[in-house]
C-alpha cells in the first residue's frame, strides 16, 4: 500500500471540522488537509441536498472535483471520501487524486475481521 504524506479529507462539514480523522491520521504522521470553508459548505450541501436524497446531478460530482483539484493543488497526494455518498460521483477515474473510499475500506475490514473471528459469527 502507498504511505500517503498529505490527504485531504471530504465529506460533511462535520467530518471535515470534526477530530476523528485528524487524530487518526496525526497518530500516522499524515497531514490532514479540508477544503476552505466555502467548499466545506458546498460539499456539504451536495451532500444533503442531492446525494442523500437521490438527486445525483452532472453538477454535484462536478462541485466536489473542484474542490479535490485544490486540494492537489495545496500538496495533497490522496483523497478520503469520508462519506458514504460521495462515491456515487467521485471515483479513482474522474479524481485528480487517488482516492481512499473509507466506505470500502470499512467493509472489506468488517469481512476480514469475521474470517478472523467465525465463533462470533451465529
Amino acid at each position: 500500500m502507498k504511505r500517503y504524506k498529505k490527504v485531504g479529507v471530504l465529506g460533511t462539514k462535520y467530518t471535515m471540522q470534526g477530530p476523528i480523522y485528524r487524530d487518526a491520521l496525526s497518530k500516522l504522521n499524515i497531514e490532514m488537509i479540508v477544503p476552505d470553508k466555502n467548499d466545506q459548505e458546498k460539499i456539504n450541501s451536495i451532500i444533503f441536498e442531492g446525494l442523500v436524497p437521490g438527486k445525483i446531478t452532472g453538477s454535484s460530482g462536478k462541485g466536489i472535483i473542484e474542490a479535490i483539484h485544490k486540494l492537489k493543488a495545496s500538496g495533497c497526494d490522496a483523497v478520503i471520501l469520508g462519506c458514504t455518498e460521495i462515491p456515487l460521483v467521485v471515483n479513482s477515474k474522474n479524481s485528480p487524486l487517488p482516492v481512499i473510499d473509507s466506505t470500502r475500506l470499512l467493509a472489506r475490514r468488517a469481512f476480514e475481521h469475521s474470517l478472523e473471528n467465525p465463533s462470533r459469527q451465529k
